[in-house]
């Protein structure tokens, strides 16, 4: 496409171009890079401008299905009708919500996502588009905050995303967008009717990706939307930035909605990344480093994994397996093998998943994540062994091992001895190796 932008400066080269036979032009227009680059072609020309008319929605769909993949484009056309239905919802709604996670599955489930992508309205159709920028812009924020720590650990893992990677990545913050949409508090707990229909519809491996893009916006928005002090008790929930005035509703729109998030980050920090935005922070390395391992969460479930976090009531208690309940389950369940990639990446199980757990078709996520195992001797874990697991499981999961494909993954396992295979699996280090590591 940068080669087409050229040729459109290039008055007889031009002609030329629009020489073309229109089933050429659309092949050409097709293949853009973004929409940006699109409309700048689009723009150049009367005659390239007219072909894309002809067939503006044929483009665009070519455009979308290849940035988002089959699964992707499903959820995008999910973002898209869902947050449009929820807006005229009352938050916390529990009929709302159950009417919302339906035209979720049937979305999921239904009619493939070229043919949902052509039988949307206009209106629809616009803003479908509008999601597609927004998630990529997101991808690209999120892959500028981490390569530059994965080329410090490997040099070769640090080359750009490939459309697999980058599918992953947009259907995890796609999907994030659904559930923020549907449930629009921030108290989404275990045992709650969008935690037990939501967390059915996808695989485990599938839910903690939702948690990494989670705890990635969280981070996102809090340079939009930044701690500062509390004006009176009368306006307890607003707060003030400067000129500009702003709530936990204000927040939670921008959480819940790429586009939102977009276009308040730009307007906020304007042309920074929030890469640059860590960078200018006025901390150490040191602490840089703790704060990105943090891994926020603000919806308990993305955190708690298949476990509920309190247990009120006997009700309640039915309806959870212990975790030797699911150790068990997972032992007797078929074991994952890594697969060819089947062309749709964000439908693949990620590689670091079935590696990390040698095969084990794990049914956790979150704090449950690694799998509690006691070294031969002890009793239980000692609270240096628990804390070591917690960072390294928070460190993995910052270095986005569960977006890469495995040959970024092998590069990082190379330099990353505690991630071998099956490290997910296997006890700690006992605590004198422990302290002699430094920790």
């Amino acid at each position: 496409m940068s080669a087409i932008l050229g040729l459109v400066d290039d008055g007889r080269q031009r002609q030329e171009l629009e020489a073309l036979p229109a089933d050429v032009l659309l092949a050409i227009l097709s293949s853009a890079h973004d929409t940006v680059d699109l409309y700048s072609v689009v723009r150049s020309s009367r005659v390239v401008y007219d072909v894309f008319r002809s067939a503006k929605r044929t483009v665009l769909i070519s455009i979308l299905a290849r940035d988002l993949g089959t699964s992707g484009l499903q959820s995008a056309i999910a973002a898209t009708l869902i947050t449009l239905q929820t807006i005229r919802h009352r938050a916390g709604h529990e009929e709302d919500e159950n009417i919302a996670i339906k035209l979720f599955e049937s979305l999921l489930h239904g009619d493939c996502g070229l043919s949902l992508a052509r039988g949307l309205s206009e209106a629809e159709f616009a803003r479908l588009v509008g999601v597609n920028r927004s998630v990529q812009f997101v991808v690209d924020e999120y892959a500028a905050t981490r390569l530059p720590r994965l080329r410090e650990i490997h040099s070769d893992a640090a080359r750009p995303l490939n459309s697999r990677e980058r599918q992953r990545l947009a259907l995890a913050f796609l999907r994030h967008q659904v559930l923020a949409s549907i449930h629009s508090t921030s108290t989404l707990t275990a045992g709650t009717v969008v935690y037990q229909q939501f967390s059915t519809l996808f695989q485990p491996w599938e839910i903690q990706q939702i948690a990494d893009a989670h705890s990635f916006l969280r981070v996102m928005a809090s340079f939009v939307f930044p701690s500062c002090e509390r004006i009176p008790r009368s306006l307890s929930r607003v707060y003030i930035t400067g000129r500009e005035w702003w709530s936990d509703a204000d927040e939670q729109e921008a959480m819940s909605d790429l586009n939102v998030m977009r276009a308040r980050f730009l307007q906020k920090c304007g042309h920074k990344t929030v890469a640059d935005l860590e960078m200018e922070q006025s901390i150490s390395e040191r602490e840089r480093e703790a704060r990105h391992n943090m891994m926020p969460v603000s919806y308990s479930f993305l955190a708690a994994g298949p476990m509920p976090d309190q247990i009120s009531s006997s009700q309640v208690v039915a309806q959870y397996l212990s975790l030797q309940e699911i150790y068990q389950r997972e032992d007797a369940l078929p074991g994952l093998f890594a697969a060819e990639d089947d062309g749709d990446g964000g439908q693949s199980v990620p590689f670091a998943w079935i590696d990390g757990h040698r095969g084990i078709d794990c049914q956790r996520w979150g704090r449950h994540l690694f799998r509690k195992a006691v070294p031969p001797g002890q009793e239980s874990l000692t609270a240096l062994q628990t804390n070591w697991t917690r960072l390294i499981v928070r460190q993995w999961r910052w270095l986005g091992f569960m977006f890469w494909d495995r040959e970024r993954v092998e590069l990082l396992k190379s330099k990353l001895p505690e991630y071998a295979t099956g490290w997910l699996t296997r006890p700690p280090p006992s605590d004198d190796n422990l302290s002699l590591g430094g920790l």
